[in-house]
């Protein structure tokens, strides 16, 4: 993505070279092309170039930010419908943002998940990440771990950051599955290999301060603390280190 927003930058500072009015105004809004920035002249572009729909959602985050003029969110819902009925995507995601909090309209998880979607499915990433925090946590539809990682990965494959972050965080959710016991740990290599999966998804956090119910909780299938004891000692021969708070109890270190 990083990649991605640099090609975009250079495309807008090109134009706005070139005199692109809304190239120019984007510049004056992140102080891009050696231009200061001022948004209050910013402000004053956005409104001249509506009815562009690209004019009408920045206008949407200037009422809704208070860049240019003052805060008002009902200006912002109204900015970010007129651009979402033009099919623009992030203004899709902005509203429903708004709608999701309350924010200038009455709070309609449901409106905020429809267009989260539409948006989403439009090629988005920032919505498709919004769309899946709706199916974590619920907010609007049905709770759904899936339809969360599915959307996540979609993003991911965008180089959006926030979508790893979140995968990694998904990846920790357990499925339950209760182990007899006189269970022979016949699923302790396949744990071992979901576990592994779970810290090379989210390489930032490791395995430095995890404790047993967070090590509990990477895996998708729930394990006795024998169990675990034999993957901690499988992982310290790799290089994690552990010590022991008590008999049952873990902290790597």
């Amino acid at each position: 993505m990083a990649k991605n927003q640099q090609r975009g930058r250079s495309m807008i500072e090109a134009s706005a070279t070139c005199g692109f009015p809304m190239a120019i105004a984007y510049c004056l809004t992140f102080g891009w092309n050696g231009k200061e920035i001022d948004m209050d002249k910013a402000y004053e572009m956005f409104v001249k170039i509506d009815p562009y729909h690209w004019a009408q959602d920045m206008l949407g985050v200037c009422c809704r930010c208070g860049f240019g003029t003052s805060q008002d969110y009902t200006k912002a819902v109204a900015w970010f419908t007129k651009a979402s009925e033009q099919g623009n995507s992030c203004a899709m995601n902005n509203l429903g943002y708004l709608y999701q909090h309350g924010h200038g309209c009455d709070q309609n998880h449901t409106k905020a998940v429809e267009l989260f979607a539409k948006s989403a499915n439009l090629g988005y990433s920032v919505a498709m990440c919004s769309l899946a925090n709706c199916y974590e946590e619920g907010r609007g539809v049905t709770k759904n771990a899936n339809q969360a990682r599915a959307w996540l990965t979609k993003a991911l494959a965008q180089g959006d950051e926030t979508a790893q972050h979140a995968l990694g965080r998904l990846t920790r959710a357990p499925v339950r599955h209760v182990l007899e016991d006189d269970d022979e740990s016949p699923h302790l290599e396949e744990l071992l290999r979901q576990m592994r999966r779970g810290f090379e998804a989210s390489p930032p956090i490791g395995l430095q301060g995890w404790s047993i119910d967070d090590i509990l909780n990477m895996v998708t299938l729930d394990l006795s603390y024998q169990e675990l004891k034999l993957i901690l000692l499988e992982l310290r021969g790799e290089g994690a280190v552990y010590s022991t708070i008590d008999d049952d109890h873990y902290l790597l270190i």
